[in-house]
């Protein structure tokens, strides 16, 4: 049998298993006319040094005097800059991907996508289920694919097995009826929707991690930032100010200085502690020389103060004049 009739008979040969791959001049199968560009239905991926990029491409080799066609051109990834073997490099398209593997991932050649772990993990030369497997997960992947639903017209659909519409279908099903391989993407795509459907309720409790963690913004905190104490085992007020923000030159790490709301003390925290200690209140003392002058801040600190009360004196008559939290200054009712 001539391997012409054998590339017939099992078209996926072609792709990764051709004659000359491993040898250490570029190969007739690859370099050679037809080359196994975009425009001759052929993408190419870096399957090696943990890459996985498709932007892998023919460049014209300028570097010596070529001695025949087959050294003209050079293979060279464009993601991680290097020029690199054949053997690198995932090939998929030709003939086997024009009659079957289209139908597996249902998008032209042009269109195709595979996320860069995926590649890695099939490497340059996968057996043919590895590789329709992943397919068909990168076309269940898109189809229920989310990018926001506009409510009063959204759009459902039938589960094959089911009958139930849904919003979202894995592989023509619904979630409960899907059992096929449950990926990253999947689950990132259910979340999605139902944070989307949260918020049509106004719900906004999916963010309040974010929202009271004091390093949120570029893994730090800043001044002026007021913190909520999380738990009673530091020995500090409820509400404090952050004052100064300490970078250590030696690792990059930050430490900060932190005082009462009058203050009149201060402590000084590792941001590890700092995490861990405290919330995120989402408010600022960026006007006042004291927290507590501020009626916004001053409202928070009187409703979670621990307050200590202590009797006050009218200062023209000396008489006294009902009772006030020493630290929050909360008139007792």
């Amino acid at each position: 049998m001539t391997r012409d009739q054998q590339t017939s008979i099992d078209p996926f040969h072609e792709l990764n298993r051709y004659d000359e791959r491993g040898e250490d001049w570029p190969s007739a199968e690859v370099f050679k006319e037809p080359r196994r560009t975009l425009g001759n239905r052929w993408a190419k991926f870096h399957a090696a040094r943990d890459c996985g990029s498709r932007n892998v491409a023919f460049v014209e080799n300028t570097t010596h005097r070529p001695t025949s066609e087959k050294y003209e051109f050079s293979l060279r990834c464009w993601q991680c800059g290097h020029e690199i073997d054949e053997d690198e490099v995932l090939f998929i398209g030709g003939d086997w991907f024009s009659e079957h593997g289209w139908m597996e991932y249902g998008r032209p050649l042009e269109d195709l996508w595979i996320p860069p772990e995926r590649v890695l993990e099939l490497g340059s030369d996968p057996d043919r289920d590895e590789l329709v497997h992943v397919l068909n997960l990168c076309r269940i992947e898109r189809n229920a694919s989310f990018h926001g639903v506009s409510f009063k017209n959204e759009q459902y659909d039938e589960c094959e097995d089911c009958g139930k519409e849904t919003m979202l279908r894995f592989d023509r099903r619904c979630r409960m009826c899907y059992d096929g391989e449950w990926t990253d993407q999947m689950q990132s795509t259910v979340e999605s929707l139902g944070i989307s459907v949260r918020e049509r309720n106004h719900s906004f409790v999916h963010r309040l991690e974010s929202e009271i963690d004091p390093l949120s913004i570029n893994g730090r905190a800043f001044e002026d930032k007021i913190l909520w104490r999380r738990h009673d085992a530091e020995n500090v007020p409820k509400l404090v100010e952050v004052t100064q923000c300490l970078k250590d030159d030696s690792d990059g790490h930050w430490e900060y200085v932190l005082t009462d709301m009058t203050h009149t003390s201060e402590w000084r925290y590792h941001e590890d502690d700092l995490a861990d200690c405290f919330w995120d209140t989402g408010l600022y003392n960026n006007e006042y020389a004291k927290p507590v002058q501020d009626d916004r801040i001053r409202e928070v600190y009187q409703h979670v103060c621990d307050h200590s009360f202590s009797m006050v004196y009218d200062p023209d008559t000396h008489e006294t004049d009902g009772e006030q939290c020493l630290n929050c200054r909360k008139r007792r009712e």
